[in-house]
This record gives C-alpha cells, sequence and structure tokens, in this order.
C-alpha cells in the first residue's frame, strides 16, 4: 500500500504546474445568469477525465468574493496536450449577480482526475485560474 501511495504521489509531483487550464470562461445573457467555462489539458501523456474547480467574482469596488461551492465537471475526455472540453454552469446570488460580478469572474481548478487513476491537486496558490476578470486588479 505505501508503494502504491508512492507511485501516486510521484505521479501527482511530476505533473507540475497547471495540468489544465482555465481556457475561456464566457458569461451570458443580459443578466450574465449562465457561465460556459474552457478547460485546456496541457499534460504531454495524460487524458484528464475530472475537474473540481470554483469561481470568484470581482464586485463593483473591484473585491473579490469566492463562490464557496465546488464545481465537478465529470466524464470530460480531454486528450493530452492540447484536448479542450467544456461545461456550462448556472451562476448563484440571482437576485444581486450583476453587482457581485461587475468586474468579472474568474475560475480556478481544485483537483484533477487522470484516466489512469493519477490525481493533481492545487497547492492553496490558485495559480491554474482563468476568466474574464484578467482586467480586475487582484489584491
Amino acid at each position: 500500500m505505501k508503494t502504491l501511495f508512492a507511485v501516486l504521489l510521484l505521479s501527482i509531483v511530476a505533473l507540475g504546474e497547471c495540468p489544465v487550464t482555465v481556457d475561456e470562461v464566457i458569461t451570458d445573457g443580459i443578466s450574465r445568469d449562465r457561465m460556459k467555462v474552457i478547460f485546456k489539458n496541457h499534460t504531454p501523456d495524460k487524458t484528464a477525465t475530472n475537474v473540481k474547480y470554483r469561481i470568484v467574482m470581482y464586485d463593483a469596488v473591484n473585491d473579490p468574493t469566492e463562490v464557496f461551492t465546488d464545481y465537478i465537471l465529470t466524464n470530460a475526455h480531454m486528450r493530452p496536450a492540447g484536448g479542450r472540453w467544456f461545461v456550462l454552469n448556472d451562476l448563484p446570488y440571482r437576485a444581486d449577480r450583476r453587482e457581485n460580478s461587475r468586474n468579472g469572474l474568474e475560475v480556478y481548478v481544485q483537483k484533477l482526475a487522470f484516466e489512469d487513476n493519477t490525481y493533481w491537486e492545487d497547492d492553496g496558490s490558485k495559480s491554474c485560474r482563468g476568466g474574464d476578470a484578467a482586467r480586475a486588479k487582484h489584491k
């Protein structure tokens, strides 16, 4: 069992930073109540199958508000070296969403599962992120 754990851990570490990135985040509708997220696989030889991610919204004064809901994309088959997959989500905070996300949205990857039963997990830095909040000034 220790050997299996060591092999899985080495597989995770070998992937380095951002094996799957948030390639694009698009909101639609007048009230921006839906979001399309496009993920891209950068690993040379692993097919990503599941992605756990979170959303950060930037309000009218550019303060971030993290949505503490885990979103999970399942059954994706992002092929190695550039494979892409997208998901559509309803956004939270319906009543005041426009003010909460006035300066954009950002999505960051928390954890990934690969077809070979290895995993990658963010170290807390939220380094694998992207979205339409690129113009926002992060604190």
